[in-house]
């Protein structure tokens, strides 16, 4: 009978003992066969060191544009040193919300404003203090959100109405309406210009800017980042059913609301809902356009009046001076000029 527990007792010690745990090579695949039947455990302590970690910072591409602004006084010679603080030249009481601004090439103190979607297809020309002169009705406004003006078919300066908005991401194809500057009052000649951007995908832009040495024009997508799409003088100056926005390259700068090119083409300006970026880069040189953003260098953020939801920018004729607005009701129109000679 003892013997009979003996036995009963060791059968059960074999039958509860843990089975051994076969050790497997890391090296070899579940390719080859070799299914490993170990894993290491979360909670062991190599586990959680090799997991809470820190990222090393040379692996991470992305970097906040506010990571990117350069130490105070560091500029270079051919970036303002000093921009003023700015002075409002007079309040736009004519239009509701103004996202679009440009500056007449056959006179320097009269200005171009449109209407953002929801509200009249009208080009506006007003005073430098702000006053209504005139005004001409064209295209449809589906999402008006950016005016230009520069080079064109025949030596001529056309001016371009941008809409191109698309908060929703669900718009296909997108539309500028050009006409010449000199028949604006009339509204005769005023063409529709269809385009895709070159991904195929939908994009949100409130910016564009006509290059004035060739005519390009440029949009500027409102997104986690600045996107730059050309859309070149030749391919504007044809009638074509449908033309293709083409890319560029990007700049690390998000919710852009404007931008401009200087008479020289040699800076651009981009506006945002704060401030303004002030960029050394000529966007026709495939040099400067593949250059890295140094800050100090060849950019620098310029602080200005703060206004709600300022979405105009443009050069003054001077290249040292620049004007925008905002889509507030009644707003200001302000100027921003360069205190030093950066050249």
């Amino acid at each position: 009978m003892r013997y009979l527990i003996l036995v009963l007792t060791l059968a059960l010690w074999n039958c509860t003992k843990p089975p051994k745990l076969i050790e497997s090579n890391p090296s070899e695949s579940l390719l080859d066969g070799n299914v490993p039947t170990s894993r290491q455990n979360p909670m062991e302590p190599e586990f959680q060191q090799e997991q809470k970690a820190p990222k090393n910072d040379d692996d991470d591409t992305s970097q906040e544009a506010e990571d990117l602004l350069p130490p105070p006084g560091e500029t270079r010679e051919d970036l303002c040193k000093q921009w003023s603080a700015g002075e409002s030249l007079g309040s736009i009481q004519f239009i509701s919300e103004a996202s679009g601004l440009a500056i007449s090439a056959s006179q320097d103190d009269m200005y171009y404003h449109i209407d953002d979607s929801g509200n009249a297809n009208a080009v506006y020309r007003a005073r430098q203090d702000g006053s209504l002169r005139d005004q001409v009705f064209l295209g449809q406004n589906t999402d008006w959100e950016s005016l230009s003006l520069g080079p064109c078919l025949d030596s001529k300066q056309c001016l371009y109405v941008a809409d191109i908005g698309d908060n929703m991401f669900i718009r296909g194809t997108y539309t500028l309406y050009s006409i010449d500057e000199s028949q604006l009052t009339s509204g005769n000649g005023v063409r529709t210009i269809r385009f895709r951007y070159e991904d195929g995908a939908s994009h949100n832009a409130e910016g564009t800017a006509v290059h004035p040495q060739t005519g390009d024009l440029y949009i500027f997508t409102k997104e986690d980042q600045t996107d730059v799409f050309r859309i070149s003088r030749q391919d504007l100056d044809q009638n074509s059913d449908m033309l293709t926005a083409s890319y560029v390259r990007s700049f690390p700068f998000p919710i852009s609301t404007g931008a401009s090119i200087s008479p020289s083409g040699d800076r651009i300006l981009i506006l945002d809902y704060q401030d303004v970026y002030e960029i050394r880069m000529n966007l026709s040189k495939a040099d400067q356009v593949a250059e890295e953003l140094i800050p100090g260098t060849n950019y620098q953020r310029v602080t200005i009046p703060g206004q709600p939801q300022q979405e105009a920018v443009s050069f003054l004729p001077n290249e040292n001076s620049f004007i925008f607005s905002s889509e507030q009701s009644g707003n200001q129109l302000y100027k921003v000029s360069c205190l030093t000679d950066s050249n």
